[in-house]
Formats: structure tokens, C-alpha cells, sequence
């Protein structure tokens, strides 16, 4: 069957219309939030200060949900990523972490990304909602974020990130 026919076939199940059989490998889920939005952080590497004209969107990682995935991999929010762009850079995190296969793993990693803004003091990133993304990155397998405060409209704004990281 040519991808074609493979695919109006998956799209008519999608309707109702037919079967298809796609297997689908199980993914693990990594829970998160956005706490806040800063211009100074404190990292492992040393002081950060936002330049103008950006900010440091900060996370929090609590919890990664591996208990259909059948393998032991190593998440590291220093990989994470924005889902849309512009993106700068992330600024690291706690470190790796071992999640055993299927299991639970409850996490305290904080994750900082600094992203681009238009007002120069970087305050307007508080009013945007940001979704993480975790790379495909072997051994990991297949991930999606699931965001507990997705509905939230603002986030609070501080000079200082440790002012917002305690969420």
C-alpha cells in the first residue's frame, strides 16, 4: 500500500469510516509549569543577566510520568526547548535525571530560558504563554508536556529569578 492510500486510510478511521491499524510506540509525559519572568539569574555556570530586549521565561519541572514506557532513560531540562520560537537559548537546569521505566518520577527541576522580547526591559514575556517541548534525543523516548497552568494569561515579573523560582 502506497503512503498515500496508508494515509486517507488513517484519516478515514480518524472519521469513523475505517480501521487502520498505526502502532504507536508509548510515550512518557513531563509535567510542568511556568512560574515567572525574569532579567537575573543565578546558574550553575554563574550570574545571567538578560540583555535588553529579552527575558528569562523560568519553569518548573515536577513531575515525569514513564509508567507506559517499558525503558530507563535520563531526562535533562537542560535539552528542553519552546515550542514556537523565538527562542534563544536555555540557560541549563538541575542536571540529569534517571527516570526508571515505568514509573512515576517526581522532579524539582527548574528550567530557564531566555527569549527574545519588544520592550527593552523584557516585561512584556510575562504576559505570553510559553509550552515546552523535550527533543527526541535516544535514548528518550517519544515525550509530551502537559503544562498544569496553560489557561494562566500573566506570570509574574521580577528583576530577580529567585524571586519567582520558588513556585
Amino acid at each position: 500500500m502506497n503512503s498515500l492510500r496508508m494515509t486517507s486510510a488513517c484519516l478515514a478511521f480518524t472519521f469513523g469510516l475505517s480501521a487502520c491499524t498505526t502502532p504507536l510506540d508509548p510515550i512518557a509525559v513531563i509535567y510542568y509549569r511556568q512560574l515567572g519572568v525574569c532579567t537575573h539569574a543565578q546558574t550553575g555556570s554563574g550570574a545571567i543577566t538578560a540583555p535588553a530586549g529579552h527575558a528569562i521565561v523560568v519553569f518548573k519541572v515536577f513531575r515525569i510520568d514513564n509508567t507506559k514506557v517499558g525503558k530507563s532513560w535520563s531526562f535533562d531540562p537542560a535539552t528542553m526547548e519552546l515550542a514556537s520560537p523565538p527562542m534563544k537559548q536555555n540557560l541549563g537546569g538541575t542536571g540529569p535525571v534517571p527516570v526508571a521505566a515505568g514509573q512515576n518520577v517526581t522532579l524539582n527541576a527548574r528550567v530557564g530560558i531566555l527569549v527574545e522580547t519588544d520592550k527593552p526591559d523584557g516585561s512584556d514575556a510575562a504576559a505570553t504563554n510559553y509550552f515546552l517541548v523535550y527533543p527526541m534525543v535516544a535514548p528518550a523516548p517519544g515525550t509530551l508536556g502537559a503544562k498544569e497552568n496553560s489557561s494562566q494569561v500573566s506570570y509574574p515579573f521580577a528583576a530577580d529569578c529567585n524571586a519567582i523560582a520558588g513556585g
